[in-house]
């Protein structure tokens, strides 16, 4: 037995599939994913770490029933809008990741492509341009995002204190003031104007956050 080591939102989705084990290889033996009903074993051949400017994490699994090669990447939507199929790509898409992010949840999208014959050859020694490239999209992963009972409190007593409360978040931005809001850092009904760089002459366009409109 193991103990699951890495970033706590990998290791909850693991374990939120509960019948899977991960076993780990030894020298260069890769690590397995095993299902512990039917036994079916998918192999960890290689993968890309979470990339900060990529906003996506990759991997590269073997089915060792069919021997078939799959990838799989997972990140923002925009990032992952923009390395998958358009064809694949639902028609509510954006709608979908602007909603989830209002109401406070975590979205990660997920995308894959089996792994042609053709491509199989120097496979490992391809960029991550071409791995993370023609993926069909596969859907979405929620997480809520739950606050703290106290942490209202705690930014009510900061205020009364005049202590300037900033959040500094990775999320995505109508997620960042859905929790901003809830929290009390931001009145309920503040109107909101969300800047977007428009060039590199460092012009910015403002949008107001609730209708989306200049």
């Amino acid at each position: 037995a193991f103990m699951l080591l890495g970033n706590m939102i990998d290791r909850k989705m693991f374990e939120a599939v509960s019948q899977f084990d991960l076993v780990s290889g030894r020298g260069t033996t890769a690590d397995v994913v095993v299902n512990k009903v039917t036994k079916e074993t998918v192999a960890i051949i290689k993968q890309f770490d979470f990339d900060n400017k990529r906003k996506t994490q990759s991997v590269i699994i073997r089915d060792e029933n069919t021997k078939k090669m799959f990838i799989y990447t997972k990140g923002t939507g925009e990032a992952l809008k923009a390395i998958c199929q358009p064809a694949s790509i639902p028609a509510m898409f954006d709608e979908a990741v602007a909603q989830s992010a209002k109401t406070g949840i975590y979205q990660l999208s997920i995308g894959f492509r089996e792994v042609s014959s053709s491509e199989e050859e120097g496979l490992m020694t391809r960029s991550r341009d071409e791995i993370e490239s023609r993926l069909n999209f596969l859907g979405f992963i929620n997480f809520t995002n739950s606050m703290k009972k106290d942490t209202p409190e705690v930014i009510r007593q900061l205020k009364e204190g005049a202590i300037r409360t900033v959040m500094i978040s990775g999320d995505h931005i109508l997620t960042a003031i859905y929790m901003s809001r809830l929290s009390g850092m931001i009145h309920a009904d503040s109107r909101l104007l969300l800047g977007s760089s428009i060039s590199d002459k460092g012009e910015i366009a403002f949008l107001d956050e609730a209708t989306g409109q200049d």
